[in-house]
């Protein structure tokens, strides 16, 4: 197949394998990998960006070596850590290790696939705004709003009236703060002299009872027999 005109030559994928580009029919280029000993023996057709005139690459052997070596660092990585990379990202974190080692590779694949047709159309791909980036968004909005300074009014002088009554409902307040004290006072010591009272009451009641006691007892005892009578005296008339 001709080349066009316009070429150049590029080292892509392999340092050791020149690729001659050329438009072809404005569509299309060929790529015709060769060494310096061999002529051109494959050409590959490619599709060419039309908005940027750029010629998109495969990433299949890109990808696939990123793959195999993505698998190789999660293979060392713990089921825990696993785990903990997979919540990070929004996605299921149940299955065996080696489920969990599917599930990230899969969602590296998808991302280059995605960073591999944002490419495709033309424009980067879809990355999260870096801190510097979100930085320079910050300086640029018209930043927070400006803090209202309201101001407290302080209160109005006092006539010396007013302050005379203000006394007043002080000295009052004070007083029957004070009076209260002394009512819980007063009640506490009353309600103490009355358990102490019952308190004697009961100690009465039961030396009364024991003294019942003793005295029944002592009743009961039984008194020394009397002395014999002497026999009685029979008078003879």
């Amino acid at each position: 197949m001709p080349r066009s005109r316009r070429c150049r030559k590029l080292s892509v994928f392999d340092t050791n394998i020149e690729v001659t580009i050329g438009y072809h029919s404005g569509i299309c280029l060929g790529i015709f990998l060769q060494d310096s000993d061999h002529a051109p023996s494959i050409f590959v057709q490619l599709p060419v960006n039309k908005e940027t005139d750029h010629v998109i690459f495969p990433v299949a052997r890109r990808m696939k070596n990123e793959n195999d070596s993505n698998v190789a660092e999660l293979e060392k990585l713990k089921v825990v850590d696993l785990r903990a990379k997979l919540s990070k990202l929004g996605i299921s974190t149940s299955g065996r290790k080696a489920e969990l080692i599917e599930k990230v590779r899969i969602y590296y694949l998808e991302q280059e696939e995605e960073a591999a047709a944002q490419e495709q159309d033309g424009g980067p791909p879809n990355l999260p705004p870096t801190p510097a980036q979100i930085l320079q968004a910050d300086q640029g909005m018209s930043g927070p709003p400006p803090l209202l300074h309201m101001e407290i009014p302080s209160p109005p002088p006092m006539s010396p009236e007013q302050l005379l009554v203000q006394e007043e409902m002080i000295e009052r307040e004070k007083q029957r703060i004070f009076q209260q004290q002394q009512h819980v006072i007063q009640k506490r010591q009353e309600d103490q002299k009355r358990m102490e009272e019952e308190k004697m009451q009961k100690v009465l009641q039961q030396q009364q009872m024991l003294a019942v006691e003793e005295l029944r007892e002592q009743s009961m005892v039984s008194l020394p027999p009397a002395p014999p009578v002497p026999p009685h005296q029979i008078w003879m008339r």
